[in-house]
């Protein structure tokens, strides 16, 4: 049976034409959504997030150098006081270099290096000896702390080792007999400043521990940087050595903080 042909629709058929006139009648105007802003418990969780996440590698090291000393000189400023005016400029060596004159600590001659400790009030210069000869290592234990000669230089490999006076005594004349007298409080985390040739270097603790006398050898050959500081545990006493261990972190150059009197000049 033959099949019907496909014939178009006649009379009130719409065209095509048509068809899409009537479009925009039925549909009616397109309405955009307005897009939805970030919560702010959403930026305030990325907020958190991302400045733990930085802290998280500050603390591990894992941030570029400018970094991590704008953020040594950030947690600086809120441990530490700066009562003596004392500038710290963290810049690089070759920024250093383009000034010509070496940097130093207002009030401070420059060839006098200084060990400061914030978290036990030390303060005090180091002296350097001749020579590692007994007596002569006593005499300049009466005049500040004691660099050990022959041991490590500042922000080099090698262990720098210092050494110097504490004692249980209320009444002390020299004050250098109690430089360390606070030692053993030291924790891993504190800091050890020391300044020296217009730089100053920075040593984080890493521990302390207490030594015989006899088995008190400092190790001065080691691949990292460290700082080493003993003190005995008695005046003039033989017994129980304090000995803090700390590592390097990074070094500023310094400079005078400008006075008042200076600029009015």
């Amino acid at each position: 049976m033959p099949q019907p042909k496909p014939c178009l629709l006649r009379g009130s058929a719409p065209t095509p034409h048509a068809l899409i006139a009537e479009a925009p009648k039925k549909i009616g105007p397109l309405q955009s959504r307005p897009r939805k802003r970030p919560s702010k418990i959403f930026m305030l969780c990325w907020l958190l997030s991302f400045m733990a996440l930085f802290s998280a590698l500050y603390a591990l090291g894992f941030v570029p150098e400018a970094v991590a000393e704008a953020g040594d000189a950030v947690s600086s400023f809120f441990r530490y006081d700066r009562g003596r005016s004392l500038s710290i400029v963290a810049s690089t060596a070759e920024a250093t270099a383009e000034t010509g004159a070496a940097p130093v600590v207002d009030g401070v001659p420059a060839d006098e290096p200084r060990i400061l400790i914030d978290d036990i009030d030390v303060d005090a210069n180091i002296v350097f000896p001749e020579s590692a000869d007994l007596n002569i290592l006593n005499t300049a234990l009466t005049k500040g702390v004691v660099y050990y000669p022959g041991s490590g230089k500042l922000g080099e490999v090698g262990s720098v080792f210092l050494f110097g006076h504490s004692t249980g005594l209320k009444v002390v004349y020299n004050k250098n007999f109690e430089v360390f007298n606070r030692l053993k409080e030291l924790e891993a985390g504190d800091v050890i400043r020391v300044q020296s040739d217009g730089r100053e270097y920075w040593y984080r603790v890493l521990g302390m521990t207490i030594q015989k006398a006899d088995d008190a050898n400092i190790n001065l050959s080691t691949a990292r940087k460290l700082l080493t500081i003993s003190t005995c545990r008695i005046f003039g006493g033989r017994e129980d050595r304090y000995v803090v261990e700390a590592e390097f972190m990074r070094s500023y150059p310094l400079r005078v903080a400008t006075s008042a009197a200076d600029t009015s000049s």
